[in-house]
């Protein structure tokens, strides 16, 4: 999955379930607020990858923080969120 697919509600929320992280360590990870944190997990879908949006924007930073700590978004049939060994 590209860095400018979008990252969907489903995959934030397995991603954070995959690193044992709270809403709470995840915004700070993000440099967000816990509410748009909560409100990226409780979208219906993901946000635009546009750029100009308040929420993609957050979701990029959500994206990159999940990343940094090991998190390997796939594409295909149904979004994914995996770990990956770090330093691959």
């Amino acid at each position: 999955m590209s860095n400018a697919e979008p990252v969907t509600p489903y995959q934030i929320k397995a991603a954070r379930s995959l690193l044992g992280w709270t809403i709470r360590q995840l915004a700070l990870r993000s440099a967000l607020s816990e509410h748009m944190v909560t409100t990226l997990e409780e979208r219906r879908r993901a946000a635009e990858p546009d750029g100009q949006t308040e929420q993609s924007d957050a979701a990029a930073s959500v994206r990159a923080a999940l990343e940094a700590a090991g998190i390997k978004f796939t594409d295909g049939r149904v979004s994914r969120a995996r770990m990956r060994k770090l330093g691959r």
